[in-house]
């Protein structure tokens, strides 16, 4: 079952929103249809590529406002529509998670791709999609929202910053260790199939072991990255399986589209235990270059680096230190606790075990 089913009680929070709702000057505050999923796209592609339209952004928001959707849907997105043009000037969607602390689940709300017009700007239309998609999240029980974005921005919505947000270290396409002549790969990668799941999803999960919060991946979500439909494919992560020569899986990487700073980005790599990492990666450093320089000729933009995005720490940085040379620190999760004791009840089983072991 997937986080967009609902119970009565929550539709009918929702619906006493008073959506839609007019805010003067033409302007109407409502809910998205799937018959605005391009118009939605268009101006997040516009907003968030600034000089250049960004398609990889405006193809997930194309998506995520179709009802085949399984998280947000169109019913989580909201827009401002300047009826007078005739056109969608602001516009943000809520994507419901379930997060754990110390392995207690809660359930979360992420407000995201929070867009406006640059002409509509400053009248005050993210505040009330704010207002709207708290109540939102309150209404599918929430305990906690949390936004990525720019700089102290969302602080005056009640947001600070909790968490840390990406982070990692680079390394260099000249770092990339070259095959010789006489060497063979030991390894090779395969896109990642349904069929891997049973062998993905304990790595998965023994990653998110070594963190105190974390976002559990079940099998449906993994089912929605792996979506080879035309709508999903456009914004489709590139999950690869690490295997050796004669096809036993012993590891994998998520290799994504995005180039920033000049780097393609790295969110996830693990392998099996008893599995060698430093033995993986020159094959796997190799093959991120190449998908890196694919990626930058078809976006056209440089790139010169792989950036594994992995956090403070992780096991890859412990060993291949020395093809690592750069690290950057990490950004901030935004977070918001609209009632703080309500989520310290939540997670007292945790705080109390702390507690009789410190």
């Amino acid at each position: 079952m997937s986080l967009k089913s609902q119970t009565l009680k929550q539709q009918i929070e929702w619906m006493q929103l008073a959506l839609p709702r007019d805010l003067g000057d033409g302007l109407v505050l409502r809910a998205a249809t799937p018959d605005d999923a391009e118009s939605v796209a268009q101006l997040v592609g516009r907003v968030f590529g600034r000089e250049h339209f960004d398609g990889n952004v405006a193809a997930y928001a194309r998506h995520y406002t179709n009802a085949s959707h399984p998280i947000i849907g169109s019913e989580n997105v909201l827009l401002v529509e300047d009826t007078r043009a005739g056109k969608i000037v602001s516009t943000m969607c809520l994507i419901p998670q379930t997060w754990t602390y110390a392995g207690i689940p809660f359930p979360v709300g992420r407000p995201e791709t929070v867009a406006t017009d640059p002409d509509y700007r400053n009248r005050g239309l993210v505040r009330e999609q704010f207002k709207t998609i708290h109540a939102r999240s309150e209404a599918l029980g929430h305990l906690v929202q949390g936004i990525t974005g720019i700089p102290w921005y969302y602080r005056q919505f009640g947001y600070e910053f909790a968490l840390d947000l990406g982070g990692g270290r680079l390394c260099y396409f000249s770092n990339v260790p070259t095959l010789k002549d006489d060497e063979t790969e030991t390894y090779r990668l395969r896109a990642m199939t349904l069929d891997d799941l049973p062998f993905i999803a304990p790595l998965y999960d023994g990653a998110c072991a070594r963190s105190l919060v974390a976002c559990p991946r079940p099998e449906w979500l993994w089912r929605y990255f792996l979506d080879d439909s035309p709508l999903a494919r456009a914004y489709r992560l590139p999950f690869q399986i690490i295997e050796t020569n004669d096809g036993r899986a012993v590891g994998y990487v998520d290799c994504s589209h995005d180039i920033w700073q000049e780097a393609i980005v790295v969110g996830e790599i693990a392998a099996v235990e008893g599995q060698s990492l430093r033995a993986l990666m020159p094959t796997v450093l190799r093959w991120m270059k190449a998908h890196g320089e694919a990626e930058g000729a078809r976006q056209n933009k440089p790139v010169n680096a792989i950036y594994f995005a992995l956090g403070r720490e992780h096991p890859l940085f412990d060993a291949i230190p020395e093809l690592l040379p750069k690290t950057r620190l990490p950004y901030g999760w935004y977070i918001r606790v609209p009632d703080v004791p309500r989520f310290l009840r939540h997670i007292a089983p945790a705080l109390e075990a702390r507690l009789a072991h410190s």
